[in-house]
C-alpha cells in the first residue's frame, strides 16, 4: 500500500525553480496497464506522448538490485514517466505513474508551482473514473 510519504513531491527544474507534483488519484490498476491506457487516451485528444522512464526496464540491467520496500529482487513496484506534448504548449506536461501490485498513483508535475490546474488533470480523472475495474481512491486511502 502507498502512504503519503511514498508520493514523489518534486524537484528542481532547469530554471532553478522547485517543481511540485499534484496527486491526481490512486487507481486500482497495474502501472504498465494504466500508462498504456493513459497514453492512448491522451493521443486520442491530439497530444504526442513519450514514455521517458520505466523502473522495471532500468532495474533489469542489475539483477542484484533489491527493492527498498520489499527487500528482494522480484519486486512488483513500477514507476513510469510520460511526457505529453500539446500544440499550444511550450513545454510538455509531465505525468508520473507509481505502482505497486494493482494500485497506481498518477501525479502531475506542476511547473511553476501553484499554477492553475491543467485540463490534463481532469482528463486523467475522467479516464480512470469511468474505466471498468479502475476506481479513483480518496486521498486518505493512500
Amino acid at each position: 500500500m502507498f502512504s503519503q510519504s511514498d508520493a514523489y513531491t518534486g524537484g528542481m527544474n532547469g530554471r532553478g525553480v522547485t517543481n511540485q507534483t499534484v496527486l491526481l488519484g490512486t487507481f486500482l490498476a497495474d502501472c504498465r496497464q494504466a500508462a498504456r491506457r493513459l497514453a492512448a487516451s491522451l493521443r486520442e485528444r491530439g497530444l504526442t506522448v513519450v514514455q521517458t522512464f520505466d523502473l522495471q526496464v532500468a532495474r533489469s540491467s542489475n539483477a542484484t538490485c533489491h527493492c527498498p520496500r520489499h527487500g528482494r529482487s522480484d519486486c512488483t513496484c513500477q514507476m513510469v514517466v510520460l511526457l505529453a506534448y500539446g500544440e499550444n504548449r511550450s513545454a510538455p506536461w509531465t505525468l508520473i505513474l507509481h505502482g505497486s501490485e494493482d494500485r497506481t498513483q498518477v501525479s502531475l508535475v506542476q511547473d511553476p508551482p501553484g499554477a492553475r490546474p491543467e485540463p490534463i488533470a481532469s482528463w486523467v480523472q475522467q479516464l480512470f473514473g469511468r474505466s471498468r475495474g479502475v476506481t479513483p481512491k480518496k486521498r486518505g486511502d493512500l
